[in-house]
Parts: structure tokens; C-alpha cells; sequence
């Protein structure tokens, strides 16, 4: 993913959900988070900002950890709303 981030010279990425096999996270404070995410995606091109919804895998646990601001402040990259609303100009 890091290659192709590079590739493509990204600015930003979007996760499309299932953030968290298999349950999701347990609270702000899961280690899954770190383990998932924040330890895996250290490649250079992946350091922007990370839009992120939530999958079905993401609300078998608890799905408002994944929307908590502390998330935020542990890896400014992570950026999760339940959906966005994309306004693009013609």
C-alpha cells in the first residue's frame, strides 16, 4: 500500500470500513488500535489524513471508540465519522 501511495502521490486515503478483524475495537483504548493501524500503516506516502467509516466487522464491538476524538489525538491520521458528504465542483 505504501508503493502505491507513492506511486499515486496521495493526499489523502479513504478506508471503506472493516477497520478492526474481527470485532471491532473494545474501547478508545484498545491496543487493536495501535496493533491495526497506527503500527502497520508507517510507510511515508500513507502519512495524511485517513478518512474512515465504520464496517459491520467495526460495530461488532464498540463502534463509538472508533468515532472518539481520543483516537484522534493518539494518530492525527485517523479521522472516523459514521459517513461524509463529499462536495465536488463540475
Amino acid at each position: 500500500m505504501g508503493n502505491v501511495g507513492n506511486k499515486m502521490d496521495v493526499d489523502f486515503i479513504v478506508s471503506t470500513g472493516d477497520n478492526f478483524y474481527d470485532s471491532g475495537l473494545v474501547d478508545e483504548h484498545d491496543p487493536t488500535f495501535y496493533d491495526s493501524f497506527t503500527n502497520v500503516y508507517t510507510a511515508r506516502s500513507l502519512q495524511k489524513q485517513w478518512y474512515s467509516v465504520l464496517g459491520n466487522h467495526d460495530y461488532r464491538g464498540n463502534a463509538l471508540a472508533q468515532l472518539s476524538p481520543t483516537l484522534r489525538q493518539r494518530d492525527d491520521k485517523w479521522f472516523c465519522m459514521r459517513s461524509f458528504i463529499l462536495h465536488a465542483g463540475m
